[in-house]
């Protein structure tokens, strides 16, 4: 198990390292209003934070920013929220929404689509949002906002 997630956990930062087109770097997305009080964050604990919660990507998906707050986790290794993680995949929202929202439902305790936004919770009682917005033709910005979980 710590082999595979070391190995998705690779893959997901490479991805995170590519280069648009052009040959620059990717922009930094604008940063979402659930994250305003947060600091910004090293992209492994946005993929420990995914991991943890159960929570996987749409394929080919980016991981763009991960936020966090360093005041709330008391000991500083980051490991507890709130997490905001933001993200773009290569579909339009309909398709992205729908393939998470199967996944996700496998991994947590519920999961309620409130038209086109997914929230929910675990049985530790952490909690999920999601939103999706479409990014020129055909591909996805979203932003998942995680409460309450520990990523151990």
């Amino acid at each position: 198990m710590a082999r595979l997630l070391a190995a998705v956990l690779a893959l997901m930062l490479a991805a995170c390292r590519q280069e648009d087109q052009a040959g620059g770097n990717i922009a930094a997305p604008q940063r979402p209003a659930a994250a305003a009080a947060l600091a910004q964050c090293d992209t492994k604990i946005g993929v420990s934070a995914l991991a943890a919660g159960r929570m996987p990507l749409y394929p080919a998906s980016m991981i763009t920013a991960v936020y966090c707050d360093p005041a709330t986790d008391g000991d500083g290794d980051l490991n507890r929220g709130p997490f905001v993680i933001t993200f773009t995949s290569p579909a339009p929202p309909s398709v992205v929404h729908d393939w998470l929202f199967v996944r996700w439902a496998k991994g947590v305790r519920r999961v309620v689509d409130e038209r086109g936004k997914l929230t929910g919770d675990y049985v530790d009682g952490a909690s999920f949002e999601l939103t999706l917005a479409p990014h020129g033709d055909h591909q996805t910005d979203g932003v998942v906002s995680i409460a309450g979980l520990r990523v151990d």
